[in-house]
């Protein structure tokens, strides 16, 4: 009887100790040395629930409320609860992929970065009126800070690994921003009726097999050699037709003084031709007896298929007219 009596009164002296003395166990060290105190920092919700202790070993374990960061408690007021501390900030989640099989049935690796929140806009989307809810139905539901690895990372793998897939391996790198714009709006329409949001996506370059490397390296180096040949015989044909339109424009030259020396030559002929006709009559006009028959065509011939006959001195004055008429 004493003996029972002495552990009830230790047990009651200790929990007694352990709410007025005794240290908070919050799930997270976020302790005020400074007051003594225990406090939710800025960016950090806190889901909060009694302990066991002297006054609360009823209610131990039960859910008081959830505040939002910075929120301070007294030193004493605090001994009675408990904190779990769920981090409310923007944060970044990497996941590697390797040997994903595309379109072509090739494998490459890369990396995904999800930017990721809890909601914070009270537009009832998910059914949850405000930040507060939404904490209190990922810890009780959701996994509490484990909420990403719990109920967002494997959905969001397989929405990267389906589009990704939809791509060659040649089509990956240049299609990069494309694939982007598909997975953000996917997990968009996943996490509509969540506590999440996604604010940004990224992926990272796309690492193709060695051959595959190879392989566009060579492609590469052979269109660089097309182009460099497609620009020296564009450069050679230019040449061609510069010479081309040199010699043309040489045979045009050519051809135009040989037409206007023709034509001199030609009319140079007929004046050497008159003017030897003419000095022959003279000399037969010198003989006072003599008659000058002109045949048509001549330089004094008739204009008809007669011939024509004339006296010396008549053909004299004839010559003098044709002189004149030529100067």
């Amino acid at each position: 009887m004493k003996l029972n009596l002495f552990f009830t009164s230790f047990i009651l002296l200790f929990l007694t100790y352990q709410n007025v003395f005794g240290f908070s166990t919050t799930r997270n060290d976020y302790k005020n040395f400074r007051t003594g105190g225990e406090y939710v920092p800025e960016g950090t919700a806190g889901y909060v629930l009694t302990k066991p202790g002297l006054f609360s070993m009823l209610s131990a374990g039960e859910f008081k409320e959830t505040v939002i960061g910075p929120h301070q408690y007294s030193p004493i007021h605090f001994k009675f609860y408990e904190i779990i501390p769920v981090d409310i900030r923007k944060n970044t989640y990497t996941e590697s992929f390797e040997d994903i099989m595309v379109k072509d049935r090739l494998t490459v690796d890369f990396n995904a970065h999800f930017q990721l929140r809890i909601r914070i806009s009270n537009d009832g989307t998910d059914n949850l009126n405000t930040l507060e809810d939404r904490v209190t139905y990922i810890v009780e539901k959701q996994g509490g800070n484990k909420w990403y690895e719990t109920n967002v990372k494997e959905p969001l793998r397989n929405i990267v690994r389906q589009e990704v897939e939809r791509y060659g391996a040649f089509e990956v790198n240049p299609s990069r921003g494309t694939i982007v714009d598909s997975i953000k709006e996917r997990i968009d329409n996943f996490l509509e009726k969540s506590p999440y949001e996604c604010l940004q996506v990224d992926i990272g370059k796309f690492d193709l097999p060695d051959k595959i490397k190879h392989q566009i390296e060579e492609t590469m180096r052979v269109e660089q050699e097309k182009e460099t040949i497609a620009a020296q015989l564009e450069v050679e044909k230019d040449k061609r037709q510069v010479t081309e339109m040199q010699g043309q424009n040489k045979v045009i030259k050519a051809q135009k003084e040989a037409d206007a020396l023709k034509i001199l030559n030609e009319a140079l002929s007929a004046e050497i031709l008159k003017k030897e006709e003419i000095d022959a009559l003279k000399e037969l006009a010198a003989s006072a007896n003599s008659k000058i028959v002109f045949m048509p065509g001549s330089i004094l011939g008739s204009t008809g298929n007669l011939p024509l006959v004339m006296d010396p001195v008549n053909v004299l004055e004839q010559i003098s007219r044709a002189e004149q008429n030529q100067k």
